[in-house]
């Protein structure tokens, strides 16, 4: 049988994580790895090691004020995971006896399933079990929960605050023909759907929701759906959007994006008052040097690990070694696509912490 790994966000509702992980482990057929996301509350980390659970910090949150989003947090889950196929929950989920076994078979009897959505009893308060469509796409299926097959190497958008980042996976899968998506025909997860404090302040920042279903709008209105797969519609068809007030033209998008990334990297810098060092003088470098500078932040240098780029300036600035923030009390953006696990391990090495520096995979599309 298939190992499978399961995520699951949680704050301050450890009666439902408890009841969560005690059906896990009752209704499943093998013990698998269960991996939880929390805000390192000691009450938390009893639960999660009853249940053998693995604990991960979230790091969501400054002085109460959420910081990241949902979807990033899975996101640490998912690559955390020691398993190809990841499971992604609520805490106030249930699962029913045999799922595994189950999605198992799904993945034994398709080796190119990239996605199994499961079937659910209560999505939005309803008593059955469904899936439901995302906005646009009214032929496919949301994944608010399901099982990602690692190997497709597709993650949460985490420009998704708290809405859509589910609906929005389904359709990455949608948009590339290598890995297949499929709902199970078996009643899989009970959503208890919990309405508490944290649920209603995120139902009700307006904000938020709004650059939600608006980045959601943008992001997929250039695609037409054929046959259950997702294809970009030609250029000459130049949608104009109109939802609500707002009308987005395709010329828009590129500084509509600039905008909503530099939104994203404020959030993490909200509480920060080091200088700034970017890690990275390519095209990810230059785009968070943009960034920086909507923001009205300066750069101290940019560090780069080629010898040759040293003591050139780049962007009105030095390039040093990368020794160089051994010693210095800085923050550091990793702004090197293909090389962040290497030079997240040499700031390690260089006695750096995680609240030194931040992967720029947490605020571009993965």
């Amino acid at each position: 049988m298939t190992n499978f790994s399961i995520v699951i966000p949680t704050y301050k509702r450890d009666s439902d994580l408890e009841a969560c992980l005690c059906s896990l482990r009752k209704n499943s057929r093998k013990e698998h790895e269960i991996i939880v996301l929390y805000d390192m509350n000691n009450a938390t980390k009893t639960i999660c090691d009853r249940y053998a659970a693995v604990s991960l910090y979230d790091n969501a949150r400054r002085k109460g004020t959420m910081i990241r989003s949902l979807w990033a947090i899975i996101n640490d889950g998912i690559r955390h995971a020691k398993n190809a196929h990841v499971m992604y929950l609520n805490d106030d989920c249930l699962v029913m006896p045999g799922w595994d076994e189950i999605a198992d078979s799904y993945f034994d009897s398709n080796l190119q399933l990239g996605l199994l959505i499961l079937k659910t009893k209560g999505i939005s308060n309803n008593s059955s079990f469904r899936v439901v469509h995302p906005q646009l796409f009214p032929n496919l299926v949301c994944a608010n929960y399901a099982i990602i097959n690692r190997r497709a190497g597709l993650f949460f958008d985490e420009h998704f605050f708290w809405y859509h980042g589910d609906s929005d996976i389904s359709l990455q899968f949608a948009r590339q023909n290598l890995y297949s998506v499929t709902c199970t025909e078996e009643n899989m997860i009970i959503h208890n759907h919990r309405i508490d404090d944290n649920r209603r302040k995120h139902d009700s920042d307006i904000v938020k929701n709004n650059k939600d279903i608006l980045y959601y709008l943008v992001k997929w209105c250039g695609y037409e759906e054929k046959d259950k797969h997702l294809y970009k519609r030609p250029l000459k068809d130049r949608l104009v959007l109109k939802y609500g007030y707002h009308i987005l033209r395709y010329n828009e998008v590129d500084s509509f994006s600039l905008f909503r990334d530099s939104q994203m990297l404020k959030k993490y810098l909200k509480y920060e008052n080091r200088g700034i060092v970017v890690w990275g003088t390519g095209k990810r470098g230059n785009r968070i040097s943009q960034m920086l500078n909507l923001l009205k932040r300066n750069i101290l240098y940019y560090v780069d690990t080629s010898e040759s780029k040293w003591e050139q300036i780049y962007n009105n600035k030095k390039i040093v070694q990368p020794e160089f923030v051994k010693d210095n009390n800085v923050f550091i953006i990793i702004a090197v696509k293909n090389a962040e696990v290497e030079i997240e391990d040499n700031l390690i090495a260089y006695g750096k912490t995680i609240n030194d520096y931040l992967k720029s995979s947490c605020i571009f599309e993965s």
